[in-house]
């Protein structure tokens, strides 16, 4: 396999995960332009926000274990490097995807409870995660070579 495989495959997959780590700043100008601009009340108050609230945390939290479990069953070792190429990508896109529930639950939560910092709260958590598990060069040349015992030209 030549390094500008590796290099493009890596470049994909940090491409795919910035824009979903953009949605997170979309999230936020929605969150402020509603909050700005209207009128916005909460459809849940009480007893009810809370329920939700706390719902809507525990799924925001619950992405760190998940995360915990899915990425190293994702994890495919042996077999040709495009195979493990494949399964690199689809992985730091899965993972990408479980880092942004925390924001998207934030993002639910300011509809639901026009829970404002709770958003924020929420949404620095995911976009820690996002950042913790970037697609990382190095690791992704460590697993072609480990993995399929191959060197990289």
């Amino acid at each position: 396999m030549k390094k500008e495989e590796l290099k493009k495959a890596w470049l994909a997959a940090a491409i795919v995960t910035g824009a979903i780590i953009s949605a997170i700043f979309i999230y936020a100008i929605v969150v402020e332009i509603i909050s700005r601009t209207s009128s916005f009340k909460a459809p849940l108050i009480g007893a009810a926000a809370a329920a939700v609230k706390y719902a809507l945390y525990i799924l925001g939290v619950g992405a760190v274990f998940s995360l915990r479990y899915i990425r190293p069953a994702m994890e495919k070792r042996g077999g040709t490097a495009s195979h493990t190429l494949s399964a690199l990508l689809k992985k730091a896109v899965l993972t990408a995807a479980v880092c942004e529930a925390p924001a998207f639950a934030g993002l639910m939560l300011f509809f639901l409870t026009s829970g404002y910092w709770d958003f924020y709260l929420l949404a620095v958590f995911s976009a820690g995660l996002e950042l913790y598990f970037f697609p990382k060069y190095r690791e992704w040349e460590e697993t072609i070579r480990n993995g399929c015992e191959l060197s990289l030209e």
